[in-house]
């Protein structure tokens, strides 16, 4: 997977963590992330993580034009 990214973000990093990372809730990365890179049809999405936090991702990922076809993912919790 020559063009995967991952891009890991933690929503409330404490001092103590010394976070360099992206911070913030994953929808609010993500989409900004994907406004930065533009549109691309071959784009694909693959998630992990509670239903809830999957189902916001898919509306952030179909809203940057990533049809449900091409977003896999695994909700538990």
């Amino acid at each position: 997977m020559p063009n995967f990214h991952f891009i890991p973000a933690l929503s409330d990093p404490q001092q103590e963590d010394n976070w360099q990372g992206e911070i913030g809730l994953i929808t609010d990365v993500v989409d900004r992330y994907l406004s930065e890179q533009g549109d691309d049809v071959a784009r694909e999405g693959y998630l992990c993580g509670s239903p809830g936090m999957i189902n916001a991702c898919i509306d952030v990922l179909t809203k940057h034009k990533i049809t449900e076809e091409k977003i896999y993912y695994d909700k538990f919790g």
